[in-house]
């Protein structure tokens, strides 16, 4: 079973702080549609949108307001045309596999200076867990701050800016061991030529 979110666009700008970078945008990157609230809002914005989602179900209901692509069809993302990608409760319903397939398809897209504004739930204790169809389906894959540097590193990209928001217990009252902290993080990142140094 796979949970839909209808996040509001103010909750993405608020939780990333881009609020300056969004108005100057004018091309616009969703990873997830969800209930399409984010996307809704961002039409009536004028800002060209971009939607990627793995069901064909969502990608119909904004295919007026949005160009569509299937996770399927992720790598026909149009090179250096993103100013501004957002990725919100996604990263903890895909593997690593998948995550590092996602970014060297959307780092590619970002323009020089875009970015790409990732939500993930971050591991406070260390343990890495399952990554199992299981915990995709639940939302249940945290990372440590570390694993998401090396996975963005090896998809092309680096991390500006790293920053808990959220943290917490998640408990497993049948089995206490296998209970974890996590946080909600929010990560900023740039594809690497865009990197100064």
């Amino acid at each position: 079973m796979f949970w839909l979110t209808g996040t509001p666009l103010s909750q993405y700008l608020d939780f990333f702080e881009v609020h300056s970078e969004y108005e100057e945008a004018s091309t616009v990157l969703e990873v997830g549609v969800g209930r399409a609230t984010a996307i809704k809002q961002m039409s009536l914005d004028k800002k060209e949108i971009y939607a990627i989602d793995i069901s064909d179900t969502a990608l119909n209901k904004v295919s007026a307001l949005t160009k569509i692509y299937n996770v399927g069809e992720i790598e026909k993302l149009p090179s250096n045309s993103i100013d501004l990608a957002f990725s919100f409760l996604v990263a903890q319903h895909i593997n690593d596999e998948m995550f590092t397939h996602h970014l060297t398809h959307i780092l590619p897209a970002l323009k020089k200076d875009g970015i790409f504004c990732l939500h993930y739930a971050g591991e406070l204790d260390g343990n890495k867990n399952d990554q199992g169809q299981a915990a995709q389906e639940r939302g249940g894959i945290v990372r440590t701050s570390s694993l998401i540097q090396e996975l963005v590193e090896d998809s092309g990209g680096f991390i500006i800016k790293d920053t808990v928001r959220q943290a917490g217990l998640v408990p497993y009252e049948a089995n206490p061991e296998k209970s974890y902290e996590y946080s909600w993080r929010a990560a900023i990142v740039r594809r690497n030529n865009a990197n100064p140094q």
